[in-house]
């Protein structure tokens, strides 16, 4: 087996910041966690220095994104898991 090297490597957390409330003042900032964006190339300039600005804005953008449809991927399985979710199925009264 032949093993590459990638050249250039960026990774960024799926995290959202949980601010306290406003009436704890000395409660630290939590951040929620559930994975990591890795992004890698083996070409050498791929990420060039004047376009580096764009890129880490577009790939932040992104791993924002993927945080909001995982985490409601996780809440919708353990809602399932719970047999919570039954008030729209096939014999609800909304339909």
């Amino acid at each position: 087996m032949q093993f590459r090297l990638t050249r250039v490597a960026f990774t960024f957390s799926l995290q959202y910041l949980k601010n306290p409330g406003e009436d704890d003042e000395d409660a630290e900032p939590k951040y929620d966690i559930i994975g990591c964006l890795c992004i890698d190339s083996k070409k050498k300039n791929l990420f060039a220095i004047e376009n580096r600005g764009f890129v880490l804005e577009y790939l932040k953008g992104i791993s924002d994104i993927l945080y909001v449809y995982l985490n409601e991927c996780i809440l919708y399985h353990d809602y399932l898991k719970e047999g919570i979710i039954d008030d729209y199925g096939p014999d609800s009264s909304h339909f």
